[in-house]
């Protein structure tokens, strides 16, 4: 499954997915960081240091990466994270529950 559309809304909080089938989901940019595959980010959740942010992320900036995925910028400096068309459909998955 691969979205048709990627907007952000709520000051960078929220990701909203329209995927080509038409479904809509919803993703806290909290969700996006939390699961980010990124080595820094990895390394950080391994060493303790992901796990307390003084505020909540926001999304600042989003990029195609080809056209398999969705680097996805951070106000918190992440920029690593790239975000493949299943991972993005697992973690909307997760935020539904």
């Amino acid at each position: 499954m691969q979205p048709r559309e990627l907007k952000v809304s709520d000051g960078g909080r929220l990701l909203r997915i329209v995927w080509n089938d038409g479904a809509v989901s919803e993703v806290t940019a909290r969700a996006l960081w939390a699961n980010c595959r990124s080595a820094s980010a990895l390394r950080g959740a391994l060493d303790g240091r992901r796990a307390h942010l003084a505020a909540p992320p926001a999304i600042l900036h989003m990029q195609l990466v080809g056209g398999y995925a969705v680097n996805i910028v951070f106000s918190d400096g992440d920029n690593r994270g790239i975000y493949p068309w299943p991972l993005l459909a697992d973690i909307s998955k997760e935020e539904a529950k």
